[in-house]
């Protein structure tokens, strides 16, 4: 409800204008004096104030003025019964909204009375805005300058209209004289690499940016992320940034991610370190190697015999490296026949061959973005090979039945554990594709190459199987562990990790002995081919009481991991069924 002063020394004024405004619903005060209006003024301000000229005292007039003195905008209507020029004259210079003359009839005060609430209350309205509309801007330049990256605002002819504070720190820019420079200029030793985005993203209106960028800086050099924003396209989600006037410019953003980018280095490092494990100097060398070509694109082969751990090496290639956020696809090339590997790697369309019923995106289009990892790569017919070839020279591909190419991005990691030289020597791979797998070739040495990693190797799967089986097994004895390293291991890391998990289960105690091992190791260390039936070992054996007691031991954990299958239990400890059934009845089970 609008709160109306009325101020007249004649009480039949006061008293009729207050019964029109209050049946008009308005709230209404009255004085018959300059001070006795000013009390009620400070007492609640008033919305709209009528007042008489003539108050037989200090006027209409010097009530006007102690108010708009006070600095008080609301409507002041002045009211005389004898009218002059030059009391309407000063009436409105001192900032008066109407001069009016009595007699004033009902609908003549009603009128004025909304007229001048309706426009003060546009007003208010409008201020309120404004003062909301500043303390934004407040706000945004504040929020402007505690941003840590440094923001440039630019306009389309290039010139800096407005920089943040975090410029000075990772440009070296002098934001206090930046404003109104040549883009160019105020830049210093960034506009190099600056300076492109920012005239690509002023041509194409779209957002252009580059990550990992070194730039000079008084520091030395730095790694920056740039950005550059059209203000066109940012508009559409905010207001411009302090200082722009015009959509048409482009908000520059540079991150400073020096230390960043040395944590991703070391984490990379550290997903390649615990994805293969080894100490030895052959090792280090691969690990060296893989982590350099993390941050790359280059194609790499991975030679190595079977069970070397070649997926572990895509794997780190892939989840260390800038592709990590992207698809890794894996293909056994191996396990497919070519027609099947053809429609499995390029992908297909409805009716392509028979039993296509439905369009199949394939495995390298999956890896748009990411890595693809071609495992067994020497397994491939010519044919793949071909196309293969376009897919590492050209960056895209062909479903089969369809004859419109579509461009890819991916990272080729191909594997094998055959001599690609020779098959290309025997006409069986194709000498360009063998040389375009070829850019770096990781090899992984066999596991007899590296026995001092052996112990670690075991040492890590017993953590493993520690945690799936809730077991707290503590290591292998020193036998057990004598008999991994002289081993040859034809599988490999593969076949290291069977034999102990093999031995994990046979055992029953916290410690792995070596008669818990598979039979062939025992075969093939300090125990004969005799023993590896019996549990003996050839020197200092137990006594029969013991041996008893062992293979009992054996024997139950064998038959309670396989559901009391005997077949499978004896292929378990690496025995014949017939040493299973005989020792069975030796011991009574």
């Amino acid at each position: 409800m609008a709160f109306i002063l009325v101020v007249d020394d004649e009480e039949s004024i006061c008293f009729t204008f207050r019964l029109f405004l209050e049946q008009a619903g308005y709230d209404v005060q009255t004085a018959s004096s300059c001070a006795g209006a000013l009390t009620v003024i400070d007492g609640q301000t008033p919305d709209l104030i009528f007042a008489d000229i003539m108050l037989g005292g200090p006027s209409g007039i010097d009530l006007l003025r102690e108010v708009r003195h006070r600095g008080l905008t609301m409507p002041f209507i002045l009211i005389t019964g004898e009218p002059s020029m030059e009391t309407a004259v000063e009436a409105l210079a001192l900032g008066a909204d109407e001069y009016l003359y009595k007699p004033v009839d009902k609908d003549k005060l009603l009128l004025a009375a909304e007229r001048w609430l309706r426009y003060k209350y546009v007003v208010d309205q409008k201020q309120r805005l404004e003062r909301e509309k500043d303390e934004l801007r407040r706000h945004l330049e504040t929020v402007f300058n505690a941003v840590p990256d440094a923001i440039v605002t630019v306009s389309s002819g290039f010139t800096v209209l407005s920089v943040n504070e975090a410029c000075r720190n990772i440009l070296g820019m002098d934001t206090a004289a930046a404003g109104g420079q040549p883009c160019d200029k105020a830049l210093g030793s960034a506009a190099a690499e600056c300076m492109p985005l920012l005239r690509e993203a002023v041509r194409a209106v779209h957002i252009v940016q580059r990550g990992g960028v070194a730039v000079q800086h008084d520091r030395g050099e730095i790694i920056v992320d740039i950005s550059a924003v059209p203000l066109a396209c940012a508009a559409a989600a905010t207001e411009h940034p302090p200082g722009t006037d015009a959509a048409g410019g482009v908000m520059l953003i540079v991150r400073d991610v020096t230390r960043l980018t040395g944590l991703e280095r070391a984490l990379a490092a550290q997903h390649i370190r615990r994805s293969m494990i080894g100490r030895s100097s052959v090792m280090r060398g691969v690990f060296r190697l893989v982590e350099s070509l993390a941050d790359t694109d280059t194609t790499v082969l991975v030679t190595g015999e079977s069970g070397t751990g070649k997926e572990l090496v895509a794997d780190a290639l892939h989840h260390s490296g800038a592709r990590a956020q992207g698809p890794f696809v894996k293909v056994n090339c191996s396990a497919l026949s070519e027609t099947l590997l053809e429609s499995e790697l390029f992908g297909h369309v409805r009716g392509a061959f028979t039993g296509a019923t439905k369009d199949r995106t394939g495995r390298i289009q999956m890896a748009h973005g990411g890595t693809l990892f071609l495992d067994e790569i020497g397994d491939i017919s010519p044919s793949v090979q071909l196309k293969l070839l376009r897919v590492l020279q050209e960056k895209e591909i062909e479903r089969v039945g369809e004859g419109r190419p579509v461009k890819v991005d991916v990272r080729v990691v191909a594997a094998t554990n055959k001599s690609l030289r020779a098959l290309v020597a025997r006409g069986k791979f194709r000498e360009d594709l063998y040389y375009r797998l070829k850019v770096v070739e990781v090899h992984l040495p066999a596991l007899r190459e590296r026995r001092e990693d052996i112990p670690l190797l075991a040492e890590h799967f017993i953590e493993e199987f520690n945690e799936h089986f809730h077991r707290r097994v503590s290591g292998l004895d020193s036998s057990a562990q004598q008999l991994l390293v002289q081993y040859d291991w034809p599988g490999n890391v593969r076949e290291l990790r069977h034999a102990v998990e093999h031995a994990f289960i046979m055992a029953g105690g916290n410690v792995i002995p070596a008669a818990a091992l598979p039979a062939e190791l025992m075969q093939s260390g300090r125990f004969s081919a005799q023993s590896a039936g019996t549990g003996a070992l050839r020197h200092d054996a137990p006594d029969a009481a013991a041996q008893g007691a062992e293979w009992k031991q054996r024997l139950s954990a064998a038959l309670k991991e396989t559901g009391g299958n005997k077949a499978k239990a004896a292929r378990l400890l690496g025995i014949s069924r017939q040493t299973m059934y005989r020792r069975l009845r030796e011991l009574g089970m």
